[in-house]
């Protein structure tokens, strides 16, 4: 998260987006919750950053500075994610939440890479529904970009069922 941090400092969305990508391949190829939490993490900041009515927000620099110690301090992803749901419900224009489309979206991605749509879903924490619903309505079922190696999906899958 060292390197979402720096991102967020710089403000660079795209880099932040690159860091996700990253960790739900990771995430998958392992089937482990804690980086997909981080991509969670990472693709929510940056839609936060590309908010223009946010980031010239006066309230943003607060979030920005409160954002940064969770994750160079004390990290705690619920805590980061606390901040995210209160920064969203306070200066947020949508109904569905930063956080939830993030978990759609990192749940997406690992769905495209091979894994099933509940694991998906559990992986992410995206409500199974919903990602079902988001992949009928984009191209991802007809993509083929990456995919998981069969030996590291027994490996996860070992992991998984051993705890």
């Amino acid at each position: 998260m060292k390197r979402a941090a720096a991102a967020l400092k710089k403000e660079d969305p795209r880099m932040l987006r690159e860091i996700a990508k990253e960790l739900i391949i990771e995430a998958a190829e392992e089937y482990n919750r804690e980086k997909a939490s981080e991509a969670v993490i990472s693709y929510a900041l940056s839609k936060i950053l590309s908010k223009v009515h946010i980031v010239n927000d006066r309230r943003w620099h607060e979030y920005k500075r409160a954002l940064i110690d969770a994750i160079e301090r004390d990290y705690s992803p619920e805590k980061i994610t606390a901040i995210i749901s209160s920064l969203d419900e306070e200066m947020g224009n949508f109904v569905r939440s930063t956080l939830d489309k993030a978990r759609l979206k990192m749940a997406a991605e690992a769905y495209g890479m091979g894994l099933s749509l509940r694991a998906s879903a559990n992986l992410t924490g995206a409500d199974i529904h919903d990602l079902a619903d988001y992949i009928g309505e984009t191209k991802i079922h007809d993509e083929e970009e990456y995919s998981i190696d069969i030996r590291k999906r027994v490996e996860g899958l070992k992991r998984l069922w051993r705890g």
